[in-house]
């Protein structure tokens, strides 16, 4: 009788062993496994070349709750923490409408650059297709100039890009 039911006890023990070691892994993954935070930025337009943008509102979820920007608002720019576009993320929209030659100036990207833990990549939308960005607010500190999607901002503004023009050309 012990032998007959020795083979059983050894598949059981075998599969809850298994089971357990699974199991243990699968946690294991999905505790490893963060997702990015979002963050919804909304500014409008500079009253002139020189003017700064206001924001208008600024919120961030860490849970797969979706975001979203009024319908009339357009995206001008999404800001990531990693390179090629990776990590936490912050779309920045405008309430007055898409970039033109007046464009919007993000003096300001505190919050922006803390809502994705450092700037480092950015795809602009909307005819916003020249930028400039500086690694102090105000427009001031090392600059650079860009006409397309930015997969990585440089070394010098890597985390350090504190401000930003967005123009049509």
């Amino acid at each position: 009788m012990l032998r007959s039911n020795l083979p059983k006890r050894c598949m059981a023990l075998c599969a809850a062993v298994v089971l357990t070691m699974f199991g243990v892994v699968g946690v294991a993954n999905a505790s490893s496994t963060r997702t990015p935070k979002h963050c919804i930025t909304v500014v409008e337009k500079i009253p002139g070349k020189h003017g700064k943008s206001r924001v208008v509102s600024n919120r961030c979820a860490t849970s797969a709750e979706p975001l979203f920007a009024p319908a009339s608002d357009v995206l001008l720019v999404t800001f990531y923490q990693d390179a090629a576009y990776g990590g936490d993320h912050d779309d920045v929209y405008g309430s007055s409408g898409p970039c033109d030659s007046e464009g919007y100036g993000l003096s300001d990207l505190s919050d922006a650059s803390d809502n994705v833990s450092g700037i480092s990549s950015y795809i602009y939308g909307n005819d916003c297709n020249d930028q400039t960005y500086w690694t102090d607010t105000d427009y001031s500190g090392a600059s650079n100039s860009n006409l397309n999607d930015c997969p990585y901002v440089g070394d010098t503004w890597n985390d350090n890009l504190y401000s930003m023009k967005l123009r049509h050309s």
